[in-house]
């Protein structure tokens, strides 16, 4: 597995600089475009964009271009760098978008003034109901919305920054092709970084990979203190609807490989594996102190969903605050959704406080075969209904498979419900105060909960569970009937 991730970050790293090899450079001045902030370049841009569609590299300069007016075009490439990108300064649906299977885009920034230079309030519209709650969603477009969808298409952006936006994300990518990160970084955006598609038809038919090399996002999916909700401005406190699908970071289907995503400050999660064939990587560090974040569907530091191979070297979630509407909903510094599915994970280290902000540290949901392995897990802070909870949904099969290291956690309970095979090599409680829980919905024939050492004295078992081993203690366990 160690050969493998390094593999792919070779891969990446050759993918990203790929655009160093052409020749043929042109500046953005010499297609008419101004470059000084003021006169609205959009028209000049798109000229450049058409007229530079065979290998032509177009430099900004490190000037700031004014696009005020969408862009919409269809191109055989685009390769842009050394642009600094501002826009108009009302809200409105705007956002550049390019269908072509080769994109190229270093040392690129968007400022887009929110909370800045625009005027005006944010445009949201309700789109659904959650528990009879209404949801919003910005009117904005993605800004960068780019599609290719040849399985030779390639995407290589670098040193992206993108800042103060109002918009559905700041960038999307449907393709069946590659698309490679390297040193993006986000700030001050209302509702999702990059969203990556690697299927049009919610998996059906899926291909591609999206490789990232150290992207951090900052305060996303929080919202401004004053909000256009379907023509009425409110306040923030005063909302009685709520944002919904702020997923950041995120990749449907398809592969999603990278090393170091850094998330503070996140609406619905902060990192985003969904429906991926393969999710590997190193370094996922997420944290929360804003209480200024909720959302209208469970939110999650990190998020897996419904992903086949999971491989992640290292999780650390530290979540201080979050809005008290978040506890509406089932709310998880990590939650795990997996269906037939293959999940390593080597260290999670969870903190939050003492103010009960999230209901759990870690909501992990099952069905069909699952084989899951947890190296280290450490859980600190109070969590309203549980530090973890490892279940089966109901009414199907019981087939799942925990194997776990070590869990290190404080004043909390530990839950294991209707797993088939749950392993544990040590369990430490921190202030002997801990509970550890084993439950069945129903009688099995063939459960099997193996504890190695444990310095609880006592684990509690649900009326339908026989008998936890616990095999190499120190010290006698009270096993007591939960019902």
């Amino acid at each position: 597995m160690k050969l493998l991730f390094r593999n792919i970050i070779n891969i990446v790293t050759v993918f990203v600089f790929v655009y160093c090899n052409a020749q043929n450079t042109k500046s953005l001045n010499q297609f008419g475009a101004k470059g000084d902030g003021i006169t609205d370049d959009s028209e000049m841009i798109k000229k450049a964009m058409l007229e530079s569609q065979n290998g032509i590299i177009l430099d900004g300069q490190n000037r700031t271009y004014l696009i005020a007016k969408n862009i919409d075009l269809d191109l055989k490439s685009l390769n842009l760098i050394n642009t600094k990108i501002i826009t108009g300064k009302e809200y409105i649906r705007q956002s550049i978008k390019i269908n072509s299977n080769n994109i190229v885009l270093d040392n690129i920034s968007v400022d887009g003034g929110r909370n800045s230079y625009k005027k005006g309030y944010e445009i949201w519209n309700v789109f659904s109901k959650e528990n009879n709650v209404e949801s919003i969603y910005p009117d904005e477009p993605d800004f960068f919305y780019f599609t290719g969808l040849d399985k030779k298409a390639n995407y290589s952006i670098s040193n992206l920054s993108m800042n103060n936006m109002h918009a559905s994300s700041a960038i999307t990518i449907i393709t069946y092709g590659n698309v490679n990160f390297k040193n993006i970084n986000f700030n001050n955006l209302s509702n999702k970084s990059f969203h990556i598609y690697h299927s049009v038809d919610e998996g059906k038919y899926q291909s591609g990979s999206t490789y990232v090399i150290n992207a951090i996002a900052n305060n996303v999916g929080v919202l401004s203190d004053k909000v256009m909700v379907n023509k009425t401005v409110y306040n923030r406190d005063d909302l009685k609807v709520m944002p919904q699908a702020s997923f950041n970071f995120i990749v449907s289907f398809g592969n999603f490989y990278f090393d170091k995503l850094v998330v503070n400050n996140y609406g619905s999660s902060g990192v985003t594996s969904d429906r991926n064939l393969n999710f590997i990587g190193d370094q996922i560090i997420v944290s929360n102190d804003s209480d200024k974040v909720f959302s209208n569907n469970p939110s999650g530091a990190v998020w897996f969903e419904d992903s086949k191979n999971i491989y992640v070297k290292n999780i650390s979630v530290n979540i201080q605050k979050r809005n008290s509407k978040d506890l509406q909903f089932d709310s998880s510094a990590v939650s795990l959704f997996a269906i037939d599915s293959s999940v390593k994970i080597d260290n999670i280290t969870i903190k939050g406080n003492n103010n009960k902000i999230l209901n759990k540290a870690i909501k992990g949901s099952f069905a069909g075969k699952n084989n899951v392995f947890f190296g280290n897990i450490t859980i600190d802070g109070n969590y309203k209904q549980a530090g973890a909870l490892f279940a089966t949904v109901e009414n199907v099969p019981l087939e799942s498979k925990i194997n776990i290291n070590k869990i290190t956690y404080k004043n909390q309970t530990i839950e294991f419900y209707g797993m088939k095979d749950v392993h544990i090599n040590e369990v430490f409680g921190i202030t002997g105060k801990e509970k550890l829980n084993f439950k069945l919905s129903k009688p099995i024939r063939d459960e099997n909960y193996t504890i190695k050492n444990i310095n609880l004295n006592e684990i509690n078992v649900g009326e339908n569970v026989k008998k936890v081993n616990v095999t190499n203690n120190s010290h006698k366990i009270k096993f007591s009937k939960l019902y």
